[in-house]
């Protein structure tokens, strides 16, 4: 779906909350699809998380960005931070859960999740439609 060098994005689910237990069982609560209904807009949610499945190739030591961006490249919710993996031989699987919260819809329409490293360009790594109840 989207790389760089270091991170292949995979697979983006999006959802209310995670929960992971201590055996390592993850649990998704609120899973939306492809599209979030709002009763008005604007509107704010507590927050969404952002389940991330990855191919990393090799070490990375960087800042981060990951950004809601809507239809009028309004940011509705971003986090930032640093992301650390340590990679043996070729790499392997990785597995990120990314929070953003709060999150702010101002418009209906499609919103791009985007994600960079340090200072590449983001790059756009799920989509998702927000709209109104159809009447």
């Amino acid at each position: 779906m989207s790389n760089s060098k270091s991170i292949d994005i995979k697979h983006v689910l999006c959802c209310d909350a995670v929960r992971i237990e201590n055996s390592g069982k993850e649990m998704l609560l609120g899973v939306y699809h492809s599209t979030i209904v709002m009763k008005e807009l604007p509107e704010s949610l507590q927050g969404l998380n952002f389940r991330m499945e990855s191919k990393v190739h090799a070490n990375i030591d960087s800042d981060f960005t990951c950004a809601l961006v809507g239809p009028k490249n309004d940011i509705a919710g971003q986090i930032s931070g640093r992301l650390k993996v340590g990679v043996k031989g070729e790499g392997g699987d990785g597995l990120m859960h990314i929070p953003i919260s709060p999150i702010n819809f101002s418009h209906s329409g499609t919103h791009r999740l985007r994600f960079s490293l340090d200072k590449e360009r983001p790059r756009t790594v799920f989509e998702i439609d927000v709209r109104l109840p159809k009447l």
